[in-house]
């Protein structure tokens, strides 16, 4: 527009001088249209006539920034006097113009000086631009338009009539090209006719216009988001009154990749003709595409509509995605499907996005990561949702490219398979915050609440995840330690091993590894807590955890096992003593190993009908899922009273990985003599456990001092087998102990024991007998429970040399009573074995 006045004001006042003046020479010309402040004018030739006026090679600037090839104008001199032509014709204009802040100016000239929106005469807003001319006709044109974008060069052919008042125009724009180091070379076509009219201004509620536009690109360029594709749009629009309609089809495609979509949008434009509201009712895109870093798309709409103006804009966009995959260097997603509506407002040059209606989800199908070719972190499917919420996700300033992003998210059940192993999860609170620039420069943070972890290959759940985490465009910041909790880890389904415990961490990634530290303990009640420190290597996968648990002491009436694990409530009682461990653990893919060393002191406590005291050992874990030992782990019992006061157990055995206990030597003190057992196996659903216990070399008057028969004495040697059977109760059933050889029994008590004073001559006959009885056999039965009714057969074979002068004696006596109350329990010469002593004296507590 500014364009055409300064040309008609260069050709009228070029006539007038020439008709006027025509005395004046052409080299006075430039200085007179300088004067009528049209300003640096040059022209290779011009003739000037009464009725027309041609002028060839005119250049406009200095330098020059605007050419036309030819200007013809007809006129008649009362038209020319009014500032009028009858026709003029524009052939080879070649003119440069540059777009900024809204507004166009020539060449290098500041356009708030000589731009487009300058007012109207009249003082109000609008382009001054009088039509000079009954009739224009443009030919061979082209304009070349500089913007921050790109450069558009425009060619174009065009015809303007007045009638009076009434202006219509037409238009054709053969091959447009933008150019544009961002979104590539674009080209279009179009041709486009309407009214205005001519009061010296342009106006937009004076003008009509039609027309129809074709965009192609052969490579449209798209930076990040995908790979070069070929666009194309066929665009109608209507302009009336200020108010531009646009509807079309548009279109992208690529090697493998394709986009296709509905327009259809309302935009009105101010006196000053800047964009005002705008109005999408449907901009509607489905894509299909594999797009940039690998990212393909079965289908994708966009839909957006709008209202208000570019300053202050309000509207909704919802989003479906279906079938989109994406690998982003060694992590796949696969089949991201969902829809989501967001509102948005863009209000001083700030854009700002808001999630609503959160029952709509996007499901992801499953994501992997893949190291050095294997797979190993899987998931399965899970669900995101964005909880409604009245403040800004997303905010973008439209000027710098300053993006802040403050995103609450509920991710539902989801399977992760990490090796062989599977997990389920689910997070409840996910707070992510992003500060970023258009550069691609970014840093943010992502709190995580009320995480859940499911891992049931361990049967273990891991409640009340929390965690606080900074990154950036380079990653996670290098040093700076990642707080982990998980507020109550405990076993699924039952019956539960253990009660929730409570795991604090501290992870601090560095460049080759990541250093982890931390503590376990009961999440109630407060006790000593399991040091944790692990360092995972990224160069060999390999995770090393160290363990260390400093004494947890038992007490009566203070801590019990039963307060770790629930299955030992009502099994383990008045328990004692203390336990502690230390070790490490290896993890390397799908490879669990381990070295764990636990530590029992002094532990006592009583099991069923029997009483264990004074156990002592270290016990080393090879394995822990399933949990097992090596073999030949050894165990130290002070006692184990089970009606028989067995003392100085030692226990050689190994926990396998089928879960059987396979004890291989057992071995126990009774009357200075041993007691042992044959190896036996023995798994958690046996629920009585027996064992034929060996009798070897009991001392007799070792044995006779564990009765309340303080007044007896003997000598002999004692073998035999004690079948013991232990479930709810102990009980022997076909115990037999014989004397391995003649020995002798001396009994002269004071006073004959209540059990035996119902015997009769008979039991006094056997009291003198028993004086000094030289035996040559002497046999006992043991059959009943150890803590309760035991009936005691006692055969003797022999003589009293002081009695019926030596005369063979033999007699039975069978004795019904409580075992534990005729044996008398004594730990007074209970010692640790010298190779246990060194394991505990060599663990670090």
């Amino acid at each position: 527009m500014i364009l055409m006045r300064r040309i008609g004001i260069v050709v009228i006042a070029m006539a007038l001088l020439v008709v006027s003046l025509a005395w004046l020479s052409p080299v006075m010309l430039p200085h007179g249209l300088r004067l009528a402040g049209v300003g640096d004018v040059h022209f290779s030739s011009i003739d000037v006539g009464l009725r027309r006026t041609r002028i060839e090679g005119l250049a406009i600037g200095e330098p020059p920034t605007q050419h036309v090839t030819v200007v013809e104008a007809e006129y008649s001199l009362g038209g020319l006097v009014k500032g009028r032509f009858d026709h003029l014709r524009i052939d080879g204009l070649d003119a440069q113009l540059i777009y900024r802040d809204g507004a166009f100016s020539l060449g290098g000239e500041d356009p708030t000086e000589h731009g487009l929106n300058e007012p109207s005469p009249d003082g109000e807003s609008g382009a001054a631009f009088p039509i000079l001319t009954e009739t224009l006709l443009i030919e061979n044109s082209k304009l070349d338009i500089q913007t921050d974008h790109g450069a558009l060069r425009l060619p174009f052919t065009g015809e303007v009539v007045r009638r009076d008042e009434d202006v219509r125009f037409d238009l054709d724009i053969p091959r447009a090209v933008f150019d544009s180091a961002d979104w590539g070379p674009i080209e279009a076509t179009s041709q486009l006719a309407g009214h205005l009219v001519a009061d010296g201004s342009i106006q937009p509620e004076q003008i009509t216009a039609t027309g129809h536009i074709d965009i192609s690109s052969a490579r449209l360029a798209l930076g990040e988001i995908a790979e070069p594709m070929a666009a194309r749009a066929s665009i109608e629009f209507q302009f009336e009154g200020g108010e531009l309609i646009l509807t079309g089809p548009i279109e992208a495609e690529g090697a493998n990749a394709r986009a296709t979509g509905e327009i259809e949008a309302d935009v009105t434009v101010d006196r000053d003709w800047r964009l005002g509201s705008i109005q999408a009712a449907d901009i509607a895109v489905d894509v299909t595409a594999p797009l940039q870093h690998a990212v393909s798309v079965t289908q994708a709409q966009l839909e957006l509509s709008a209202s208000g103006v570019l300053d202050n804009l309000a509207g909704q966009i919802d989003v479906e995605v279906e079938g989109l995959t994406a690998r982003l260097g060694d992590v796949e997603i696969q089949g991201v499907n969902g829809q989501r509506t967001f509102d948005f407002t863009v209000r001083q040059r700030q854009l700002d996005v808001v999630a609503r209606l959160p029952g709509k989800k996007f499901s992801i199908d499953g994501i992997s990561v893949v190291d050095r070719g294997e797979v190993v972190l899987a998931t399965g499917w899970f669900t995101v949702v964005w909880p409604e919420h009245q403040d800004p996700w997303l905010r973008y300033a439209l000027d710098d490219g300053l993006i802040d992003v403050d995103l609450a998210l509920v991710v539902d059940p989801t399977r992760i398979d990490v090796g062989k192993h599977r997990i389920w999860g689910r997070i409840e609170d996910l707070h992510v915050t992003l500060s970023g620039d258009r550069d691609g420069s970014f840093e943010g943070t992502m709190r995580l609440r009320k995480g859940r972890t499911d891992l049931p290959s361990t049967n273990l759940a891991l409640i009340g995840i929390e965690s606080d985490i900074a990154f950036s465009d380079q990653g996670l910041a290098l040093g700076d330690p990642i707080p982990l909790t998980i507020r109550a880890l405990r076993p699924l389904g039952e019956p539960r091993l253990f009660k929730p415990l409570r795991l604090d961490l501290r992870l601090r990634p560095t460049v080759d590894q990541w250093d982890v530290g931390g503590t376990l303990k009961l999440a109630n009640p407060a006790t000593a807590a399991l040091d944790i420190n692990a360092t995972y290597a990224r160069s060999t996968s390999q995770a090393k955890i160290m363990l260390r648990l400093p004494p947890l002491a038992f007490s009566e009436g203070q801590l019990q096992p039963s307060d770790i694990s629930p299955l030992l409530d009502g099994v383990l009682s008045d328990v004692v003593g203390e336990i502690a461990l230390e070790g490490q653990i290896v993890w390397m893919g799908d490879t669990l190993e381990s070295d764990l060393s636990l530590l029992i002191s002094e532990l006592g406590f009583a099991i069923g009908p029997a009483r264990l005291s004074r156990i002592n050992s270290v016990i080393r874990f090879d394995r822990l899922n399933p949990l097992s030992t090596p073999p030949a782990q050894l165990l130290s019992v002070g006692l184990l009273d089970v009606g028989l006061p067995l003392t100085n157990g030692l226990v050689s055995m190994q926990l396998r990985p089928d879960g059987q206990l396979a004890v291989d030597q057992l071995t126990w003190q009774l009357a200075d003599g041993t007691i042992r057992a044959a190896p036996f196996t023995f798994g958690s659903d046996v629920k009585d456990l027996t064992m034929v216990l060996q009798a070897e070399q009991l001392d007799l008057e070792a044995l006779l001092r564990l009765t309340p028969l303080d007044e007896v004495k003997g000598e002999g040697r004692i073998d035999g087998t004690l079948p013991l059977t232990i479930g709810g109760t102990a009980a022997i059933e076909g115990g037999e102990l014989a004397a391995s050889g003649p020995g002798v029994i001396r009994y002269a008590p004071s006073s004959v024991p209540g059990v035996l004073q119902a015997g009769g001559e008979s039991v006094t006959l056997m009291l003198q007998a028993l004086e000094n009885f030289q035996y040559d056999a002497l046999n006992l039965t043991l059959n009943g429970k150890t803590d309760g009714e035991t009936n005691i057969g006692l055969h003797l074979k022999g003589a009293n040399p002081q009695l019926y002068d030596g005369y063979p004696v033999e007699f039975n006596l069978n004795l019904d009573g409580n075992l534990a109350n005729l044996i008398q329990t004594n730990l007074d010469n209970y010692q640790i074995p010298d190779r246990i002593r060194e394991r505990l004296q060599g663990f670090e507590r």
